[in-house]
């Protein structure tokens, strides 16, 4: 008998509002560079897979502030060179800072309340599992 339904947040539950696509093509006009949606995707798919890696070896929250900034520099050349652009680590490292600078967070999916509310009233328990920090 089914008894309780966990869900992850970050893709499953809610999404970036504004979404990557949008928030990393303001941050890299301002440098001149044009991204794709399908290249933003890739580029994301490559440094996500990085960041895990380097997170499995020394836990980002650990690091040295000057430790995040070169992972984050790395995190975000590889996101750009996901549409073929190649950049500096330099360059990354402001492209990062402006995306800072870029109001977003964190938006429900239309079908998420609705969702839960049809779980609610099958007496279900939810729960919600996530590794952002934020």
């Amino acid at each position: 008998m089914l008894r309780a339904v966990f869900f992850d947040l970050y893709g499953t539950i809610a999404g970036f509002e504004p979404g990557r696509f949008e928030v990393q093509s303001q941050a890299c006009a301002d440098f001149g560079i044009t991204l794709t949606p399908e290249g933003v995707l890739k580029g994301y798919a490559d440094a996500d897979t990085y960041l895990g890696r380097e997170n499995a070896m020394h836990q980002i929250g650990s690091r040295t502030p000057a430790q995040k900034t070169a992972l984050f520099e790395e995190y975000q050349r590889r996101v750009v060179r996901g549409s073929g652009v190649e950049v500096s680590l330099e360059t990354a490292g402001k492209i990062w800072r402006r995306i800072q600078q870029i109001p977003h967070g964190l938006a429900p999916f239309p079908d998420a309340a609705p969702t839960l509310r049809a779980l609610r009233d099958r007496s279900l328990l939810t729960g919600l599992i996530s590794n952002m920090d934020t």
